[in-house]
């Protein structure tokens, strides 16, 4: 890097070194997690638990306490999703080459006692997200026959839940690399916002997460969500639950790509606490678009009951949104899957 100052009338350049942070691979960088719950305590509940859990193996976790000085500086905000600018900042100012961005999605500690946390694995250099995963359990997850091992508080809830989470993403906090396979010719995929008519606040943005864990499950690269935002900031666009065409040419041009993946959320409905019967119930729409061509590949409608499924004295009642969800989200990525094939 080159500094020119302007000394008695002529010009000099002086040579400086870059900025040298060495890398420091045992380094985690934990961003602040959104709050979709509409419950203040969620996050005393969660994070403290994640930190710990976290720091078991061996690396060294940067909290948001830590982060925060670094961040206020630097005029940075993040908060469940990251930018391009911040992972670049992240990683000069830290050292760090991992970030885990997230969210407290469902946090229900009354009678259903459920919780459901995502969280994305980013590669600060590369800006990849490398796993992405969605985790809920309810209290009925927890008993055996006839009510026994029931939990009895939220918290054990909380970390049973992330236990399960650390222990799916914690290779690749070590540094081991998910499954390079890409989908058709492509595979990069863009999860434009949907657009929320649920009554439950969030909702839209839960699913996305589910979204976005099951299509990494399934070996698509897709875009951070913060760097989708970044980009329609910059060039004063809008884009929810649809991709007007100078937003698919836009992130076709900047990051490569292939499809937008958009849509609606019309209920979201957990399971209301005090009514034994009550179970989740979700409505929504999904539609593929190729960003190359701007044609749509395909379009599905889900609704989804935790009844569908139901026999003979309430066998096979789903009260978990994370399962009732994710298997309608399978379902819907296995046709878009099929429809984009034809």
């Amino acid at each position: 890097v080159m500094i020119c100052v302007l000394l008695a009338g002529s010009t000099r350049c002086l040579a400086q070194e870059p900025s040298t942070t060495a890398v420091d691979s045992a380094a985690v960088v934990v961003l602040p997690f959104a709050n979709y719950t509409g419950r203040y305590e969620a996050i005393d509940s969660v994070l403290p638990v994640f930190y710990e859990k976290v720091g078991l193996g061996g690396l060294r976790v940067m909290t948001h306490e830590e982060l925060r000085p670094i961040l206020r500086r630097h005029r940075a905000r993040v908060v469940g999703e990251l930018s391009a600018r911040a992972a670049d900042l992240l990683r000069e100012e830290t050292g760090a080459r991992i970030a885990v961005v997230g969210s407290i999605d469902v946090f229900e500690p009354e009678r259903s006692l459920e919780v459901l946390i995502s969280a994305r694995v980013v590669h600060l250099e590369t800006k990849k997200v490398l796993q992405a995963v969605s985790l809920g359990r309810t209290v009925q997850e927890t008993e055996r026959a006839f009510g026994v091992g029931r939990a009895a508080e939220i918290e054990e809830i909380v970390e049973s839940v992330v236990n399960e989470l650390i222990d799916t993403i914690r290779s690749t906090l070590h540094g081991d690399m998910p499954d390079p396979r890409k989908h058709h010719s492509c595979g990069v995929v863009a999860v434009i916002p949907l657009d929320d008519y649920s009554t439950r606040r969030h909702g839209a943005k839960v699913l996305e997460n589910l979204l976005i864990a099951e299509l990494v499950d399934r070996s698509w690269s897709v875009v951070e969500p913060g760097m989708i935002r970044e980009l329609l900031l910059e060039h004063r666009l809008v884009a929810r639950g649809g991709a007007p065409h100078e937003v698919s040419r836009m992130l076709r041009e900047e990051l490569d790509v292939c499809y937008v993946l958009t849509g609606e959320v019309d209920r979201f409905d957990l399971t209301v606490s005090g009514f034994a019967a009550s179970v989740p119930h979700i409505e929504y729409g999904v539609r593929l678009v190729d960003g190359r061509s701007q044609e749509l590949v395909a379009s599905v409608d889900q609704v989804r009951d935790g009844l569908d499924g139901e026999t003979l004295l309430g066998l096979g009642r789903e009260y978990s949104m994370a399962r009732l969800a994710r298997t309608s989200i399978r379902d819907v990525l296995a046709e878009l899957e099929r429809e984009g094939e034809r």
